[in-house]
Parts: C-alpha cells; sequence; structure tokens
C-alpha cells in the first residue's frame, strides 16, 4: 500500500559493516553533514529541524 520506508541500523562496530560489505561486493561510504541553523530569531531553539539546513561536509569510504 504504502512505499517502506528505510529504516536506521546500528552496528555496535565497523568490523560488522566491513563483513557485510564484503559479503556483498559493496564499499562502505558515510557521508559527513553539519546541522547549520538559519533561523533569524534570537536565542530561538528550533524544534524538528525547523530553521535547519544540513550542509554536505564530504564523503569517506573505508
Amino acid at each position: 500500500m504504502y512505499p517502506k520506508v528505510p529504516g536506521v541500523m546500528s552496528f555496535e562496530n565497523q568490523e560488522v559493516v566491513i563483513k557485510l560489505s564484503n559479503q556483498f561486493g559493496a564499499i562502505p561510504v558515510f557521508e559527513g553533514m553539519r546541522m547549520k541553523c538559519v533561523s533569524t530569531e534570537v536565542n530561538s531553539l528550533s524544534i524538528y529541524g525547523a530553521g535547519y539546513v544540513a550542509e554536505l561536509t564530504g564523503f569517506k569510504a573505508f
């Protein structure tokens, strides 16, 4: 009915990621991001990401 939403998977350590990538012939790549506040209100705490933009800092492969 609805498309599946990707979920977050937590791994205990990087060896699990390396093992899975070798199993499927993939190269794990991680994206670095920084959240930047663009709110114009002074001393305002934005809720649920409102007033923030994600800024890409680069990609890194294992």
